[in-house]
């Protein structure tokens, strides 16, 4: 039986001293997290990344040789290297530094290695397999991981972890993949032509007239000698080519995959920086495109790839050419007044005036205007969020509420954290309000009472 692995990968806040990420290759998935505490931690992880992608292009076959690679790459500031290479019925999993691998089978949650370890073993279609980094595991608990598996896909497990870990106040760093065993096609190989007697007879032919000629056997033997070393150091130089070149079509590959997981990533913060890499990832695959044969494996994954990101590029540089019409002008409310923030609910508008510093809502069907509040309880107002009769509105102090019924303001619902950095988005989602921090990546989350 060949598998044919699902993956979903998660991956939580990095920072310049804490950063983690999932590797994908065509034979190989694992997870790193690199810890530097002066900063410089995503380019040695990206770097480490790329080493162990070429060392994994020779294909390990065995879980010693996957231990001499991974022992080869493992270097200072590394937290956590996790690698699991499926050979044809086996998997081969080994951990360096800190991190916990899983196994689910059916209804069991079996906890496989904690820490410095290897193990290999047969799997079966429907078995999955989790590799968590050290940080992974300290931001989340076993009963916490263990509540996502419920039948799911390796992509909605991935979504849901990836909202635990973001709900967590720590988890930098923190990584996981998800590796579900399905059962792939046997490779069927055609059979030989019954040529074989062919230069059976030639050779039997030559070694007749060699005998016949034994003046003449010095000189062909010495022309065969020549021409099988010939034939040898071509093979060896074919091999040498190849091997190169494999190692940075693997590289390149891992370099273009992360581009794009950026690029996604990056597209609702930061457009502009989000097509800006996916150009970059496209750019990386378009050479790689002529070069390799559509007919083997890392061509066929090179086309998947350059598919997926052609589509989320396409998606991102869609533009649409419309008239604006003004909607609503804030200086009939109040003299001067601008418009400068608004959230939305249905069909209620929450707008925020810095100009008069004011905060009213809007009917969207009729128009209609009702002042909530202003003044100096609202310094420094920004960022609105409406949820039911509540408007929500960050300021100088934190997050202050008025509520539509009684026209009534309650300063500081979720009060300034000296933690807070830049704050670039209110969100209120089922009475909770969500904070979008850019200085610290990260949201933050205030639960309603």
């Amino acid at each position: 039986m060949q598998i044919k692995p699902v993956v979903g990968s998660v991956v939580g806040p990095t920072s310049e001293t804490h950063w983690g990420q999932v590797l994908h290759l065509p034979n190989a998935y694992g997870v790193v997290e690199v810890s530097f505490a002066d900063g410089g931690a995503r380019p040695a992880g990206i770097h480490l990344l790329s080493l162990l992608s070429r060392k994994l292009s020779e294909n390990p076959t065995s879980l010693k040789s996957l231990e001499e690679i991974i022992d080869g790459v493992a270097s200072v500031g590394v937290e956590s290297l996790l690698v699991c290479v499926p050979v044809g019925e086996v998997a081969y999993v080994a951990v360096r530094g800190s991190g916990d691998v899983y196994l689910k089978r059916g209804v069991e949650f079996a906890h496989l290695l904690h820490g410095v370890g290897a193990i290999s073993g047969e799997v079966k279609p429907g078995d999955t397999l989790l590799l968590v980094s050290k940080q992974f595991t300290q931001t989340l608990t076993e009963e916490e991981i263990k509540g996502v598996f419920d039948h799911l896909t390796p992509e909605e497990v991935a979504e849901r972890l990836t909202l635990l870990l973001h709900e967590k106040d720590s988890g930098e760093g923190s990584a996981a993949v998800i590796v579900q065993v399905h059962k792939g096609k046997d490779e069927e190989f055609p059979a030989p032509e019954r040529t074989a007697a062919h230069p059976v007879t030639s050779l039997r032919r030559l070694v007749n007239d060699v005998r016949a000629h034994p003046r003449k056997s010095t000189a062909v033997v010495t022309v065969i000698l020549v021409t099988l070393f010939g034939i040898s150091v071509l093979l060896g130089l074919w091999r040498q080519t190849t091997r190169v070149k494999n190692q940075s079509v693997a590289s390149t590959i891992v370099d273009a995959r992360h581009a794009l997981e950026e690029g996604v990533a990056l597209l609702t913060l930061s457009p502009m920086k989000g097509r800006e890499r996916l150009v970059t990832a496209k750019e990386l695959l378009a050479p790689l495109r002529e070069s390799v044969s559509g007919r083997s494996s890392e061509g066929r994954e090179i086309q998947e790839l350059y598919d997926e990101i052609t589509e989320n590029l396409t998606t991102a540089m869609q533009l649409y050419k419309v008239k604006p019409e003004l909607f609503f002008d804030g200086a009939l409310v109040k003299k001067e007044g601008n418009i400068a923030f608004i959230g939305f609910e249905n069909t209620t508008m929450g707008v925020v005036d810095q100009m008069t510093q004011t905060v009213y809502a809007l009917d969207v069907g009729s128009k209609k205007v009702t002042v909530l509040g202003g003044g100096q309880t609202y310094a420094g107002l920004s960022y609105a969020a409406v949820h039911g009769d509540k408007l929500y509105v960050l300021t100088d102090t934190g997050v202050n509420m008025a509520r539509l019924s009684d026209k009534q303001t309650v300063g500081n619902v979720a009060k300034k954290d000296s933690q807070w950095g830049e704050i670039r988005a209110l969100v209120s989602y089922g009475g909770n309000l969500y904070l979008l921090d850019t200085t610290k990546s990260r949201i933050w989350k205030y639960v309603a009472t």
